[in-house]
């Protein structure tokens, strides 16, 4: 009788570890499909800066538009109107998985998809950067108005606003790191 409570005891701990193995499998795959949700979904963003000062002709530097699609490809259009012969550049990039997962880590840490159509006061004759992104089947635009915002207009805004220009500013910061030329200064 010995024995076989014995054997049974066995069986039991044998079924709880085996238990315990299959919950440390399972908490395993979900914290690996956690890490690559984001490569999981498809990033799409189409931002631009457009502004009456950049129009030709000007001394200003310069208008652009971006396109980045799903399959990491970066089109990028730098409309430079300064001088007699403005021209357009285009540029083309090839972004890595990493730089996707980043760009998706800003978008998602600040809430992009929350927030207003319109973020910041549209100055007279002011940049405007329009962001558009997909993420899945997820689309948003938001245009971020008047930014950089000087510190004494930033101070009048109510807390929920300065948040927001916040946000939208850190999105458009990580887009704008991708826009570089090296004969022209973007703002």
């Amino acid at each position: 009788m010995l024995l076989n409570s014995d054997v049974m005891r066995h069986s039991k701990l044998s079924q709880r570890r085996a238990s315990v193995g299959s919950l440390a499998v399972v908490l395993l795959a979900v914290s690996l499909s956690a890490t690559n949700a984001h490569a999981a979904e498809p990033l799409k963003i189409k931002a631009s800066l457009s502004g009456y000062n950049l129009l030709w002709p000007t001394t200003r530097c310069c208008a652009f538009d971006l396109a980045l699609h799903a399959s990491g490809k970066v089109a990028i259009t730098i409309h430079d109107k300064r001088g007699d012969g403005p021209q357009d550049q285009s540029i083309d990039l090839n972004l890595t998985t990493s730089q996707v997962d980043a760009l998706l880590q800003v978008i998602s840490s600040n809430d992009f998809f929350l927030l207003p159509a319109s973020v910041g006061d549209m100055p007279i004759d002011d940049d405007v950067r329009r962001m558009e992104i997909q993420v899945g089947s997820r689309t948003h635009k938001v245009e971020l108005n008047g930014w950089p915002i000087a510190q004494q207009t930033l101070e009048t805004y109510d807390v929920k606003k300065r948040i927001q220009v916040a946000q939208a500013a850190a999105v458009w910061i990580a887009i704008r790191k991708l826009v570089s030329a090296p004969q022209v200064s973007l703002p």
